[in-house]
Formats: structure tokens, sequence, C-alpha cells
């Protein structure tokens, strides 16, 4: 009788597993295409609300390494400024943030400021997700740079939505919805604490990566779109025609 009981269990417990890998969906192609970007490719974005807003670009790369896969993402503004630098750990069951820097440099002057950033929690974005299945939460602390008395920590929020199709370039191409919610703590040791909540909805297009972040502060909302992708030598170019001297934009170079 216990023999059939266990049995019993056990086939009822591998049943409900089966069923819930069948709900769960594959995401893994709608991040960024890590392997097709070993040269790196600049992503241009545009905001949706505002006309007088300016672009940003950001550069990925990726690279493999006896310790595994990354993809290396800097951020540049409009003035050809990389103010931020992510390292990600490509892993079987998602994206994992290694690094976080910020960047304060110009193009043709020497000498770069960088914080380091504590990376407390590293989901950067799962492989593998289901409706109500859960927040992946990523967590980073610092001292503001500008202010050595503030501490600041910021977690990321990422919850999988639903599916969707996103349009571009006149196709139509499958795409993941997340929620990607953003809580920010500011405390200084004179004036007091405070935080805010940035509400915001991010599109995941398959084979491309991130093409929509819309997103609530307070009162203001604002979206940016993926227009354009390019090598970086049409960044580079900008960037001298901005400056007007030859820039290298290659982190590293």
């Amino acid at each position: 009788m216990r023999l059939i009981v266990y049995t019993f269990f056990i086939a009822t417990l591998l049943f409900f597993y089966s069923c819930d890998d069948e709900k769960r969906k594959n995401i893994k192609e709608y991040y960024y295409p890590v392997d097709d970007l070993k040269k790196g490719q600049v992503y241009e974005y545009r905001s949706m609300t505002n006309d007088t807003l300016p672009p940003m670009y950001w550069y990925y790369s990726s690279i493999n390494t006896d310790s595994g896969k990354f993809l290396i993402s800097n951020y540049y503004d409009h003035t050809f400024v990389n103010k931020q630098s992510v390292l990600e750990e490509i892993v079987s069951t998602g994206v994992l943030t290694k690094e976080y820097k910020l960047m304060s440099a110009n193009p043709g002057e020497v000498g770069i400021s960088i914080v380091d950033i504590e990376v407390v929690k590293d989901s950067a974005f799962p492989f593998s997700v289901k409706k109500d299945g859960g927040i992946f939460p990523m967590e980073l602390k610092f001292k503001d740079p500008t202010d050595a008395q503030e501490d600041i920590r910021m977690i990321r929020q990422r919850k999988y939505l639903g599916d969707t199709i996103f349009t571009f370039k006149g196709k139509d191409i499958p795409a993941v919805i997340f929620s990607a919610n953003e809580i920010r703590e500011f405390t200084h040791s004179e004036k007091g604490d405070f935080d805010n909540t940035t509400f915001a909805t991010e599109i995941y297009a398959k084979n491309i990566g991130l093409v929509s972040r819309k997103y609530n502060i307070g009162e203001i909302k604002m979206e940016y779109v993926l227009h354009e992708r390019f090598g970086i030598e049409k960044l580079e170019k900008m960037a001298s025609d901005f400056w007007g001297n030859e820039i290298d934009l290659i982190p590293g170079n």
C-alpha cells in the first residue's frame, strides 16, 4: 500500500511539474543577439513623446572567454559622451549583471571619471518566464559621485506580462512585454532620506532586444523606441563632426 501511495504521489508531482513547464515560455531569442554582436553594433533610440528630446545611443558588443560569454553595453548621450558601462554574463537561465559603472569623460580630453557600482542582486533578464511567474530583481548600490554623503540604492523589478507584435522597419516582429519598475532610495547624512519610483514598460523584439521603453516619472510620461542600428564607425563619424576632431569611441582603445 505504501508503495502504491508513494508511486501515485511521485506521478502527481511529475504531472504538475510537466504542466508548469508547458506554461513557461523560452524568451532567450528576445534578448540581444549576443552571438551576432562580436563586431559590435550601435542601437539608436529616439523619443516618441517629445521631438525636442535628444537621441540615446547604446553600443553593444560581445566576447567569449574561458570563464563564459559576456555582453558589454556602453551608453553615449547626444554629445557622444560615454555615460554608463555594463558587463553582463550570459548563462543558461538568463542574463546576470556582473559589473556596472557610471562614466564621465569627454571625447578628446585626457582622463576619465569612473564610479564602480555595487551589484547586490544581479538578475538582468530571464530566459524562461510565465505569466504571474514572479519578479526578477536587480539591485545596485553606490555613492552619489557629486556628493559623498549621499548613498543611493536602485532596485529594478522586471516582470513578464505577455506577448505582442512590434513593427520595426516595416516588419511585424514577435515581441515580449515586461514591466520594469525602478525604485530609487536616497540616504543623506544631512539632508535626510527620500525615494521615488519610475513605473516602466519594456518591449523586447525577437532577435533584436530592447525596442521600446515607456515610463512615468511622476506626472511626466516618456517613451524611447529603437530607431536604427549601425556600426560604431558611423557613431564615431557623428562624434567627430560634433567635436571637430577625430574621435575613437570604442572603450579600451
